[in-house]
């Protein structure tokens, strides 16, 4: 079944707290996750786009995902945890980018 929303609806933002994606996109630019917190459905895949001039990871910090170097321009996918739960997450080579994925 398809539900369309009504055409003075807004839609919330991939990502959003309140959102459970199939799909969602990450930024990293300026050292810092956009958005450093979001929800995404089990099993979702994330994208990940290093528009910074250095290299960064997003990873679980349980290792649960990586999504490897990321180069200045690079992208990347990761597959979420199938298992719902809150998972915080690091930039491996500057520790102090962090965030969180929530599996629901």
């Amino acid at each position: 079944m398809t539900v369309t929303p009504p055409p003075n609806s807004a839609p919330s933002a991939p990502g959003s707290p309140g959102d459970t994606a199939n799909t969602t996109t990450v930024m990293i630019k300026s050292f810092a996750f956009a958005p450093a917190a979001f929800t995404v459905a089990p099993g979702a895949t994330v994208t990940v786009v290093n528009q910074d001039d250095s290299a960064h990871t997003l990873t679980a910090n349980d290792k649960a995902f990586d999504t490897g170097t990321l180069a200045p321009g690079a992208t990347g996918t990761f597959t979420a945890p199938t298992k719902p739960g809150t998972y915080p997450f690091l930039c491996t080579p500057h520790p102090f980018m962090t965030g969180t994925l929530t599996v629901r």
